[in-house]
């Protein structure tokens, strides 16, 4: 009898719950514009909306517009001809997948602000500026269709993106084009903006501005010529189609995974520095400052000790990270070689592999070659030491005479070689509680990086 009672309850409870939802407008999904952009000209607020709607629809109707190949537009057109990149019925369902499983995170923009977003560490990702952080393609690329895969099967390690394995090939397509859709859109819309900002003086004073002020002064506003948008779209395309063709591709097969191979991993993790910002421990330490990301919020260096690497923990992931750095964070490429010290790009592309292998053990929980880390700090103190002292038989420099400031000011720090990598010094700014940086969209890949397309090492899956 009791059991009667409490399924009718949770009957009762289940048709109460179906007719509430029936009896409630479900909420109708919109894009959201960026904050500062309330400072610019009404006029060009409207145009930029215009223009955006042009290209990529509205989150209810999406579409994904690019301008025609040059052979194809029209003479003396007065706009530029756009066709279509996706299909829309397609770009419908990636909009779908995507608001069921991605924007209580993202957001529907994409722009990293689901309602789930301040309760999670690390933040969701932004995708308005265009960057992603974990690619098989060089710093300042964007990421292949596959890098975007990946992440959304497997998750990323220790942190709140989950792994999407169950996800259906179909389901998984069409979300990775609607990403793409509003990283594109994200991307133009800063672009363009920033330039209605430096060309045409769209930002307005707006302190003690009234309607009649702001009238007036964006009569002197010139408007956003439809070309702009043209070339922005451009941009941003041909960006996302060179991803291909920039796969970062280790240099030299991987190494034997040895003791030795750790120790010499373990040197090299102090000889580029890498103990300055990861502790010689590998924790991470939290307390040091190393900068901001280009999302404006305290970066932090990965704690190795988790065994959590958000970018995968396969030989390759490790090489790529290490050889081309983190997009849009302080973390570094180490791809140049010493060329001061001798060093070759095959050398380094080992000395990589080393620090693959020293990295692996952490993850792996094996003991930490403390010893060897402890030997080679004091060395590079040491070597330090001796660089700054002066040679024998060196003269002083003669006192100056008072009130002569001249050669008061302090020497200018030493600088090491252009060729040899360096970590990004920690700035002193106060961690997270300030306004976030300005944003700024990632530019076009560098051309010598295309060079790293040589043969490759997948390594072991996760």
């Amino acid at each position: 009898m009791t059991c009667h009672l409490y399924l009718s309850s949770l009957a009762l409870a289940g048709c109460c719950l179906v007719l509430a939802s029936g009896c409630s407008r479900e909420a109708e999904v919109t894009f959201a514009p960026r904050e500062d952009l309330q400072a610019f000209a009404p006029k060009h607020q409207t145009q930029l909306a215009a223009g955006l709607e042009e290209y990529f629809g509205t989150a209810n109707s999406p579409r994904f517009m690019v301008v025609a190949p040059d052979e194809e537009q029209p003479e003396d057109a007065a706009e530029p001809l756009l066709v279509q990149q996706v299909d829309r019925l397609h770009l419908a369902h990636g909009r779908d997948v995507y608001t069921r499983q991605c924007a209580g995170c993202h957001g529907n923009t994409g722009d990293g602000q689901g309602p789930a977003a301040p309760y999670l560490d690390p933040l969701p990702r932004d995708y308005r500026l265009g960057k992603f952080k974990f690619t098989s393609t060089p710093r300042g690329s964007k990421p292949r269709r596959e890098d975007l895969a990946r992440i959304i099967r497997r998750g990323a390690k220790g942190t709140s993106m989950p792994s999407f394995r169950w996800m259906s090939e179909e389901d998984l397509q069409a979300v990775i084009d609607y990403v793409v859709l509003l990283s594109s859109r994200g991307e133009m819309e800063y672009r363009v903006m920033r330039f209605a900002d430096l060309e045409l003086g769209g930002k307005l004073d707006m302190q003690d501005a009234t309607p009649e002020k702001i009238a007036e002064a964006e009569k002197e506003v010139p408007d956003i010529d439809p070309a702009i948008f043209a070339d922005e779209a451009r941009f941003v395309a041909d960006s996302w189609r060179q991803a291909d063709d920039v796969i970062v591709r280790p240099l030299t097969p991987q190494t034997p995974y040895t003791e030795e191979a750790v120790a010499a991993g373990a040197r090299a993790f102090v000889a580029l520095n890498c103990y300055k910002c990861h502790g010689r421990d590998g924790r991470g330490n939290r307390v040091q400052d190393v900068g901001k990301d280009d999302w404006g919020h305290v970066a932090y260096a990965a704690d190795l000790t988790t065994g959590m690497l958000h970018g995968g923990r396969r030989p390759v992931d490790i090489y790529r990270r290490i050889y081309a750095g983190i997009n849009g964070t302080p973390m570094p490429a180490f791809a140049q070689p010493d060329t001061a010290s001798g060093e070759t790009e095959l050398q380094r592309s080992e000395t990589i592999w080393n620090l693959v292998h020293f990295v692996t053990s952490i993850v792996e929980g094996k003991p930490l070659p403390q010893d060897v880390i402890d030997e080679a700090i004091r060395e590079q103190l040491k070597n330090l030491e001796t660089q700054t002292q002066p040679e024998a038989g060196d003269t002083p420099a003669p006192e100056a005479p008072a009130g002569d400031t001249s050669t008061n000011q302090p020497p200018a720090p030493e600088s090491p070689p252009a060729e040899s990598p360096t970590v990004a010094p920690p700035t002193t700014e106060p961690p997270a509680t300030e306004t976030p940086a300005a944003e700024s969209p990632a530019e076009p890949p560098a051309g010598e990086d295309s060079k790293n397309n040589a043969a490759s090492a997948e390594g072991a899956p996760d």
